[in-house]
């Protein structure tokens, strides 16, 4: 099942944007996803425990800080465009909320 949801993500993703686009979000998808995912390829900004204000962070200051924005009005306008993406998984998670280690995968959509 999984397998032929991969082939069928990469056909559709061929007809519409090319094969090259294709294989690049196959790469993307496997580096990101994948078993034996490759980190040395995926940019990542760290998020100091000074940034959070009563254990939380706002997703504006959130994409400034990870560089994807560069203001409040940038951050507002993806946001309400529906230009941005939020994937959240837990790596792990130790017996304190101090030392929680979180993975957020942000993405910064294209415009069409």
């Amino acid at each position: 099942e999984t397998e032929a949801k991969e082939v069928l993500a990469f056909e559709v993703t061929k007809l519409i944007h090319g094969e090259e686009n294709a294989k690049a979000a196959k790469e993307a998808a496997v580096a990101l996803f994948g078993e034996k995912t490759n980190n040395k390829n995926i940019p990542f900004t760290k998020i100091d425990k000074k940034d959070f204000s009563e254990g939380k962070i706002s997703v504006i200051d959130l994409l400034k800080k990870s560089g994807l924005v560069s203001s409040n009005t940038e951050a507002r306008r993806l946001i309400e465009q529906g230009g941005i993406s939020v994937s959240y998984t837990h790596l792990r998670a130790h017996e304190t909320p101090e030392h929680l280690v979180c993975r957020l995968l942000l993405e910064k959509k294209k415009k069409k």
